[in-house]
Parts: C-alpha cells; sequence; structure tokens
C-alpha cells in the first residue's frame, strides 16, 4: 500500500496555441438559414434566425440538439467555437455545443448554465454517461448582458475544454461517435447561439523562419525552511522525514512507496520542465526520484533512479501501474553514496524527455497530465536528500513567413509579413508594425471605428441605397476589385461583375481582409395609371419611387401619342385617333438600373367612346 503524505486542491488552467495553419469546416454565423437549421413556432417552441442569431425559445421543458455534418478528420488536430448568449427563461438549464455527433441519442455535449455551471456528457445509444457533472466555475459570464464562447481542442491525444478562453477541462480525445456538430438547449429558456466554428488544423507547410524560447521558473523549492509545511515525522513505521541544512531529508524505513507533493500551476499545453536534485545517502538500490501530474495514489507519473545507474519511468492510472519506460541503465546517472545527481522531466512539443545530469538519457511520447502536485518519491529501505524542485513554463513562439493582405494609400495588396500564434509584424505605411490578429486596430481606409458604420447607417453609393447583410467575413485579395469611395473608406464589388450590375458591395472592416458585405436596398416603384381611355381625351400617367436619386423614365405607349413629360416621373398621353374597344399598353423603365431589382412597370388601359363608363358602349334608343 503506498502511503500519501501532502494533500493540496489547486486548480488550474490553461490557454491554446496554434501554430499551424487551419482548414474551416463549417463557419456559420447564422446571416441566412442556407444550412436549413429548425426553425418552428408552436406551443412548445418558438425557433428562428433573426439578425445574425439563431434564436431558440423553448416553450417547454425538453432537450433538443440540432446537428450539421462536417468532413472531419479526427486524427488530426482540430477545433470548435460556439459563441452564445443567454435571453431570458431559467438559469439552471443547460446549453451548448453538440459535437462529435451521429444523431440526437448519439453525441457529446459540452454545455453551460447561466447559473455559472458547466458540464460535459455522452449519450450513446441514448444513454447519459457524465464525463463532468454539473461543475461550477467563475469562467461562465452569468450576466445576461454578455456572451458566453465555448471551445473544443482536440490537440495531440487530448481534448481540452475552455470557456470565455478560460481552461475548464482536459481528458484524453474519446472516439467521435459521428462527424456532426452543433448546438443544444434544454429547458424552459430562450438561447441565441451566434458563432459557429469547426476547424482541422493542418500542419505549416513550410518551417518557423525563428523560435524564440522563454523559461519561465513556475515554482522553486530549495528547503531553506519549511514555509510550504512538507510533512516531518519520525516513527518505526515510515522512519524519519524533515528539512534540515536546505535538504529534504527522507530516512525510509517503509516497504512500499512514500510521496511528498505540491500543488503547481503548470499549462500541460505548452511546453514545460521539472527538475529535481536528489542524492543517495545509504540504501538497498531501490527507486527514488520526483513524482508528477499527482491526482491521487492511483493517478500520477513518477521519474525514478536507482543506485546501480538505472532509470524508468512510471505511470498509476486508475490504480494499475505500467512502465512508460522500463528500467534502463544509463550512463549518466551517477553511482554511489553522497554522490548528486540532477533529475529533469522535459516536456517538448509531443515528447517528454528525461535527463540526467542535463545529458538526455530517454524519451516517450506525451502524456495528459492526471493532477497539478509535483514533489519527491522514495521506496523501501534507504536514506535520501532531496533538493532544488524547479518548475518551469517553457513558451515557445515560432514565427513563420506568410502574407497579409491590407489597403495601403487606397490600394488593395499583399506585404510581406511574420506571423506568430496572435500577432503579425509587417510593414504598414512604411513602418514595421505588430498587430493582434483578432483585434486589429484602426487603420486609414477602414470602417470598423467609423461613426456611421457602427451605427449600421445606409450606404448610398452612384445612386443606390446598400445595407448591412449578415457579419464581416475574410475574403482574398483576388475576389473583390475596387468600384468607388463612400465617406474616404473604399467600396469593393465582386471582381467577376461589371459596377452596374453587383447588388452587393464589399466595405473593408478591419486590415487582413476583413469585409462587411451591403446588400441593394431596391426602390419602391409604382406605376400610377387610369383604367379606361375615352377617345379624344388626354390622360395623365404618374409614377411613385423613392430610394433613388436623380432617376430618368423611358416611356413607351402601344396606342395614341405622348405629348410631354417624356423621361419623367409623369406624363400626358393623346387618344385622339383611337380605335374602341383597343387596347393601350404603357411601359415605363426606370434609369439607372438598380442590379437584382425590378426597373419595368407595365398597365393596360382599354380605349372606349368619351362618356362611355365602366368601360361599355351606351346604347341609344331611336
Amino acid at each position: 500500500m503506498k502511503k500519501l503524505s501532502i494533500f493540496f486542491l489547486f486548480v488550474f488552467a490553461c490557454s491554446s496555441v496554434f501554430a499551424q495553419d487551419q482548414k474551416g469546416l463549417l463557419n456559420e454565423n447564422f446571416s441566412s438559414n442556407k444550412l436549413n437549421w429548425p426553425v418552428s413556432s408552436d406551443t412548445s417552441a418558438n425557433w428562428k434566425i433573426e439578425n445574425g442569431l439563431y434564436i431558440r425559445e423553448n416553450l417547454k421543458d425538453f432537450a433538443y440538439s440540432t446537428i450539421k455534418p462536417v468532413e472531419l478528420d479526427p486524427e488530426r488536430d482540430y477545433w470548435v467555437y460556439l459563441n452564445t448568449k443567454h435571453l431570458g427563461g431559467v438559469t439552471n438549464q443547460a446549453y451548448g455545443l453538440s459535437f462529435g455527433a451521429s444523431d440526437a441519442n448519439n453525441e457529446f455535449v459540452f454545455a453551460i448554465a447561466l447559473s455559472g455551471h458547466y458540464e460535459i456528457y455522452k449519450r450513446e445509444n441514448g444513454n447519459l454517461t457524465e464525463i463532468v457533472k454539473w461543475t461550477e466555475t467563475d469562467a461562465v459570464n452569468k450576466s445576461q448582458t454578455y456572451d458566453n464562447s465555448l471551445w473544443l481542442i482536440k490537440e495531440g491525444k487530448d481534448w481540452k475544454f475552455k470557456i470565455n478562453a478560460k481552461f475548464v477541462y482536459s481528458m484524453p480525445a474519446q472516439p467521435l461517435l459521428g462527424y456532426n456538430f452543433g448546438v443544444t438547449s434544454s429547458g424552459i429558456q430562450t438561447v441565441a447561439f451566434d458563432e459557429l466554428n469547426v476547424n482541422q488544423v493542418l500542419d505549416k507547410s513550410s518551417p518557423p523562419i525563428r523560435t524564440i524560447v522563454k523559461d519561465t521558473v513556475l515554482f522553486k523549492e530549495d528547503f531553506g525552511s519549511n514555509t510550504r509545511l512538507w510533512p516531518e515525522y519520525s516513527n518505526n513505521e515510515y522512519g524519519t522525514s524533515s528539512v534540515k541544512n536546505g535538504k529534504y531529508s527522507y530516512d525510509h524505513k517503509y516497504e512500499s512507496f512514500s510521496y511528498s507533493f505540491y500543488p503547481v500551476y503548470v499549462d500541460e499545453y505548452q511546453d514545460y520542465s521539472i527538475s529535481l536534485s536528489v542524492t543517495l545517502i545509504r540504501g538497498d538500490s531501490d527507486y527514488y526520484g520526483m513524482c508528477f501530474g499527482w491526482k491521487d495514489v492511483d493517478n500520477h507519473y513518477e521519474f525514478l533512479i536507482t543506485l546501480d545507474g538505472n532509470f524508468a519511468v512510471y505511470r498509476m492510472q486508475a490504480g494499475k501501474g505500467k512502465y512508460i519506460i522500463s528500467l534502463t541503465p544509463a550512463d549518466a546517472i551517477k553511482k554511489g553514496d553522497n554522490v548528486v545527481n540532477i533529475l529533469t522531466m522535459r516536456q517538448e512539443e509531443k515528447s517528454w524527455k528525461l535527463y540526467a545530469n542535463d545529458q538526455l538519457i530517454g524519451s516517450c511520447p506525451r502524456q495528459s497530465l492526471y493532477g497539478n502536485r509535483v514533489g519527491i518519491t522514495i521506496a523501501n529501505k534507504q536514506a535520501v536528500d532531496f533538493d532544488d524542485l524547479i518548475v518551469k513554463q517553457i513558451n515557445v513562439t515560432r514565427i513563420y513567413k506568410t502574407k497579409l493582405c491590407l489597403i495601403e494609400k487606397g490600394i488593395l495588396k499583399e506585404v510581406d509579413a511574420e506571423e506568430a500564434p496572435y500577432e503579425i509584424t509587417a510593414t504598414i505605411n512604411g513602418s514595421k508594425q505588430t498587430i493582434r490578429k483578432y483585434s486589429p486596430p484602426d487603420f486609414p481606409g477602414y470602417a470598423a471605428n467609423q461613426p456611421w458604420f457602427k451605427n449600421d447607417e445606409v450606404v448610398q453609393f452612384k445612386g443606390m441605397n446598400f445595407s448591412k447583410s449578415g457579419k464581416p467575413t475574410t475574403l482574398g485579395i483576388t475576389e473583390l476589385k475596387k468600384a468607388g469611395d463612400y465617406k474616404t473608406i473604399g467600396v469593393y464589388i465582386d471582381s467577376e461583375k461589371p459596377v452596374d450590375s453587383s447588388a452587393t458591395i464589399y466595405i473593408p472592416v478591419h486590415i487582413g481582409c476583413m469585409w462587411q458585405a451591403y446588400e441593394i436596398n431596391c426602390p419602391s416603384f409604382v406605376l400610377n395609371a387610369p383604367s379606361f381611355a375615352p377617345i379624344g381625351d388626354t390622360l395623365t400617367f404618374t409614377t411613385d419611387i423613392s430610394g433613388i436619386k436623380n432617376a430618368k423614365y423611358n416611356w413607351t405607349i402601344s396606342e395614341g401619342k405622348i405629348i410631354k413629360g417624356q423621361g419623367t416621373r409623369s406624363i400626358q398621353v393623346s387618344t385622339e385617333g383611337l380605335t374602341i374597344r383597343s387596347i393601350m399598353d404603357v411601359n415605363v423603365e426606370l434609369n439607372p438600373r438598380s442590379p437584382g431589382c425590378e426597373n419595368k412597370k407595365s398597365a393596360t388601359v382599354r380605349v372606349i367612346n368619351k362618356g362611355t363608363q365602366g368601360g361599355r358602349p351606351q346604347r341609344t334608343r331611336n
């Protein structure tokens, strides 16, 4: 039986860094319902897509997931992002992300409640298994004023879950039940879903141009004192342990393993190292060294050495032990009593590398940590001094060559740039600048901070009115061309279309080819015409129009003669010489034509005798 020495609880978080290319598999911003998300309005639910949101108002207490297929390679890394907002109703019911699903009875769910809780579960053949029971977290925004974003990130062999960019849980990645991703909601509440993105992470096609490594010491224990309360005791069963003379001295008599440990915040999704100085005072050639990733006695790792110069890496998982690296001799391990060995376990990308006295002695694939405690371990009858337990976070930043799309002095172009995980550096407007990818600053030529853009005002361009459509999106440099300007900001259209046939214009929002689409507002266009045309009379035809400036009108008639007003909104027509019961066709064409809009109106007028009513000739009795 293994003995436990100290127990501390320490919750830790981590952030993700993507240094790879990525492929968007699903990019849904709910600006339309092109993917046919279910909408309804009945006694059970009122679901609709409106103002760029998928709003689900549940009027009865039920749970329902809606999913869409994606072409995902589950063996590669991927990440999923969902933005949500609670609009009303109960605050203790789930809403969030459905992922890896085949249907409503086979899915994984990562959900939150406005009460400040989250849960993760799997439903397989209708049977629910709780992976994480409802857990309270300060990562959830508990006010309806704010959105909540959920992240699922598959990296290597692990899943990690984040709420509002704060890490809340990690676990070994599970086989997906299907390749469908979507949203879920339950209970009598109203929830709005915004962005839903599924992305496959791809390896960079080119190596980084440079790599920056920065070590940060998270924890250092030199045992100069015992302020961290390492266990000190003396008895016949376990032996003696004490902090003295700058060492943690352990004269161990127990026939199995003993441990002492302390919680340390470490982000296991970035590189890190753990080092420990060990000195065997005397012993029977048994194991001693460090323990790490400690959750409890049944779930942890050990990096061990022996008196005769061997080392091993051992894992305890759910109470079952296994050698990750079996007992192996290493020349770098110094043998004998009263000899210092410095052990280091260093995570580098997807590997654990083991060092003795700064010499590499072995490596193995990276493992997921069970917990956040690090410390010492010792077995059987031996005396060991432990010193200098040091934990470092190793921040590795890889910088790649890339291209940055921008507008410079009114010209849309690409420039050479350097890309770090969240930043891009390039020469912009004559000076070298570094900008954040996801919150770029305002530059000349972009609309993000323009009052008319923020206030969703109508844009008037070439005599036509355009209104915002959907949300900003990224378009490549070859997809658009400049067609003019609006209040110092360029106006762009589809590169394949002429200006006079484009019903959509694009306004640059941010650096990096982020555009806002504007759709044309079709003018209101009505033709006013009489029902009958008496012979020998003068008729007036008019149009009522709004939403267009400087309009011109082209009138045509099949009978009669236009005597006044051609080219204007009102004409006068003479019916002199027409034949009774004939038909007069009247057409008016509006110019300039608004692309995608109706620009012609027609009317049919029956010719009658002057004085005839209702379109029927009067009979004269002799």
